[in-house]
């Protein structure tokens, strides 16, 4: 019974694997969502930040080769060329396009917060918010870096990536961000401004899906298994 029991469990990991291989990647999903933001602002720059420096690498290999795009963490600056200072590329970034060789603009950079204090980007005038944040000062000091004397433009535009569903649906992180800025805006009228009103990227979809049907595999694997008794041992 043992040995069968393991066996469907094998069969239960092969097929998961299998269906993965060929399902959506939610990755990609959110590279399409960033890509279609830079083609709606042509000739605006653009600031997605994100807690995770996972995810901007990942979506960095997605977009790089798009060109003008660029990435930064903790652990430094990458563009097409390869490894950047903090200053050389924030220079790269700040400076008018004209005043720049066309192989080392920057039209999309990926950030994670540590861009979200102490610096200048008011040569973007668009954000997309590539996760939620537990605090939302975290939103309004992302914002904040756009929205400065001198920025490129009077206003700045703010896109939100939702998390997937079923986090969405454990954590309610939107509706808790939501409340958070409506206690905040009766208390000392702040601005709820630094989330749009409805969430534009929404690669929900798929990330539903996927957990369905990951749950189905491992429900159905779980459902079959053989009750399986193990002898006592009289060993000490």
């Amino acid at each position: 019974p043992l040995l069968d029991q393991t066996q469907r469990h094998a069969d239960a990991i092969r097929e998961l694997l299998a269906w993965l291989r060929t399902s959506p990647d939610p990755d990609r999903a959110r590279a399409e969502t960033l890509a279609s933001v830079l083609d709606r602002h042509r000739d605006e720059r653009v600031v997605a930040f994100s807690e995770f420096a996972e995810t901007i690498a990942t979506l960095y290999r997605e977009l790089a080769p798009r060109g003008e795009v660029a990435m930064i963490s903790h652990r430094g600056g990458r563009v097409a060329g390869g490894v950047v200072s903090r200053d050389e590329l924030l220079d790269r970034f700040s400076r008018p396009p004209a005043r720049i060789p066309v192989g080392e603009r920057i039209r999309l950079l990926l950030s994670t917060d540590v861009l979200s204090e102490g610096v200048n980007l008011q040569s973007a005038s668009v954000v997309v918010h590539l996760d939620l944040a537990w605090n939302p000062a975290r939103l309004e000091q992302r914002v904040g870096r756009l929205r400065r004397l001198g920025a490129a433009r009077a206003e700045v535009a703010v896109y939100l990536c939702a998390p997937p569903g079923p986090a969405e649906r454990m954590l309610r992180m939107e509706s808790r961000l939501r409340a958070k800025l409506d206690a905040a805006g009766e208390m000392v009228g702040a601005s709820d401004a630094v989330m749009p009103s409805e969430i534009t990227a929404r690669p929900r979809a798929a990330a539903a899906l996927r957990e369905e049907r990951i749950s189905g595999i491992l429900r159905s694997w779980r459902d079959e298994l053989p009750t399986v008794v193990v002898p006592a041992s009289s060993d000490p």
